[in-house]
């Protein structure tokens, strides 16, 4: 396994870590994006978290169409969302992705480590041919509380993946 540099001493921040599987797959991976999404683009996270905070993890894998917000707006709500220092501390970076917040849908304990993926047929703005995936789920204060989610931005992780992946295939 390696892990991205800081991943445990950076609260929120630098969350991701590859695994070697121990044969080859037999899935074909999903493209990853070098491509910087700007605000307002459609995405979806997939998962098997908790739909609220007093429900067990779902049995069945969930989806939630989320569209991706500015990380100066995602910074404020979060601040303001939470009474924990960890949060109200909390400063957003190019390395985050933020999307969602609208009540009702979002990401949950047990969904961290899932993908927030984009595509044409969701957004028209999206200059991609193709599924890719352009955030990996991080954190959030509240379950589908009208906060935002935030993931770890792919596009910022190019040189630590190609560092310890080979087979894959990077999206412009």
């Amino acid at each position: 396994m390696w892990m991205m540099p800081n991943f445990a001493s950076a609260p929120l921040g630098s969350d991701l870590a590859i695994l070697k599987l121990d044969a080859p797959s037999t899935k074909r991976p999903v493209a990853l994006s070098k491509q910087w999404l700007h605000p307002n683009t459609t995405t979806v996270t997939f998962g098997w978290g908790q739909c609220s905070l007093s429900e067990p993890s779902s049995y069945h894998l969930l989806q939630a169409n989320l569209t991706t917000i500015a990380n100066a707006a995602c910074q404020r709500r979060i601040r303001i969302a939470s009474n924990d220092s960890v949060y109200t501390t909390w400063n957003a970076t190019t390395s985050h992705l933020c999307a969602g917040g609208v009540t009702g849908t979002g990401t949950c304990y047990g969904d961290s480590g899932g993908p927030l993926v984009a595509h044409p047929y969701l957004d028209t703005s999206v200059s991609l041919s193709q599924i890719v995936l352009v955030g990996i789920a991080s954190f959030g204060v509240k379950c589908a509380d009208g906060v935002p989610d935030v993931f770890t931005r792919v596009s910022t992780t190019v040189t630590f993946i190609d560092e310890h992946v080979t087979g894959h295939r990077w999206v412009e």
